[in-house]
């Protein structure tokens, strides 16, 4: 997959290494440019600009110039860049005001991550082609089936996509099949307000007609490092079959994420699982219909006793002190009973896909705090 290659352009110079260096600390595959402009004239700095842009650059500058007319004459005699260079394709603009509502420029003193963010979608524009700061191997996509509602099925599988996001730095995606985005109780951004992101009726319409999309736009992560896209007010368009089947083939393409963990599935869509997770209610007496054959895992909810000991079956005794709602939804508490229960769950499906030994499966120890401070300072 294809990295990225930037020039910062800037007239401060230690605020452009300082930038060139965070920069190139987001990913191993960015190969960074800093160039200090402060006495460069203006024709001199595009000249400069469009070689870099020509050989592949996506262009940083705290500079703000106007952009020369066709009929533009450089000092050399030769014509100057014209329309045939535009520089806001090719260039993020860092402004000294605070709001900056453009693609190509915004402001100044914003967050490494933020400016890297829209580098990337600058990139997306000009190449076509997205980049991600890492290829993941194989994905495995963790489908959870519910054969009753109210069983917990949503908040065993935020949880599950929890202990998978902190056993290691490959990202995990979590996806709502259901009818409803009730995941939101669950699952909000680490900073700033999920209204900041796209909704993924937009996603899901550049997927089919074939668009260019960028995820960052629709994605966000909580403090766990879970992705999880922006939820609908009402409805979901993804609890239909074909539009989920058509949203997974797009994301696992991409080979960004390890793990992509859907919540609400429903049968007739076990294909389009690699490994599936059945949840029940122990004290609903529906449950002693449930066999579950054909998955990797059970979790029986809310059981008063385990009453078998096959590995595979999962039994959660209630825990409601895990659960404690908060001004902004319903907060899981990753060191109770129902959280340790799916760790042993996350161990046995790291065993099984990854191929990995109790030792490294044990990296899920009970120093949680270990890895919510590695992730948090992500």
């Amino acid at each position: 997959m294809k990295g990225i290659a930037i020039a910062v352009l800037t007239d401060d110079e230690s605020y452009g290494r300082a930038l060139a260096r965070g920069i190139a600390e987001e990913s191993e595959r960015v190969k960074v440019r800093a160039l200090c402009t402060r006495n460069m004239p203006d024709d001199e700095f595009l000249s400069q600009a469009k070689e870099l842009a020509d050989g592949g650059y996506v262009l940083v500058t705290d500079r703000i110039i106007e952009q020369p007319k066709p009929d533009d004459v450089l000092p050399d005699g030769t014509a100057a860049l014209g329309s045939s260079f535009s520089l806001p394709e090719h260039m993020l603009i860092l402004s000294e005001e605070r709001t900056c509502c453009h693609l190509s420029c915004m402001p100044k003193l914003s967050p490494v991550r933020e400016i890297f963010s829209r580098i990337k979608e600058i990139f997306l524009n000009v190449t076509g082609t997205e980049f991600f700061r890492a290829e993941a191997e194989e994905e495995k996509v963790i489908g959870f089936f519910a054969e009753t509602g109210g069983c917990g099925v949503t908040a065993a599988a935020v949880v599950l996509s929890r202990w998978l996001a902190l056993s290691s730095d490959k990202p995990v995606l979590y996806v709502n099949a259901g009818p409803k985005d009730d995941y939101a109780y669950y699952l909000r951004p680490t900073t700033g307000s999920v209204d900041q992101y796209r909704p993924k009726k937009e996603l899901l319409f550049h997927i089919i007609e074939k668009l260019p999309w960028n995820l960052e736009k629709y994605c966000f992560k909580d403090s766990f490092a879970v992705h999880c896209l922006k939820p609908e007010p009402e409805g979901n368009c993804l609890s239909a079959r074909e539009y989920l089947e058509k949203f997974l083939a797009a994301v696992t393409e991409k080979k960004y994420f390890q793990y992509i963990v859907t919540d609400g599935m429903r049968s007739g869509a076990e294909n389009l699982c690699d490994m599936r997770i059945g949840v029940c209610s122990s004290p609903d007496k529906r449950s002693v219909f449930y066999e579950g054959d054909e998955e990797f895992a059970t979790i029986y909810n809310f059981a008063a006793e385990e009453i078998s000991d096959e590995p595979l079956r999962i039994y959660i005794p209630p825990d409601e002190e895990s659960f404690q709602p908060s001004e902004k939804g319903i907060d899981i508490s990753m060191e109770g009973i129902f959280a340790a229960r799916l760790r042993d769950m996350c161990r046995k499906i790291l065993a099984e896909t990854d191929g990995l030994a109790d030792t490294l499966a044990d990296t899920l120890s009970d120093e949680l705090s270990v890895f919510v401070e590695k992730k948090q300072l992500q």
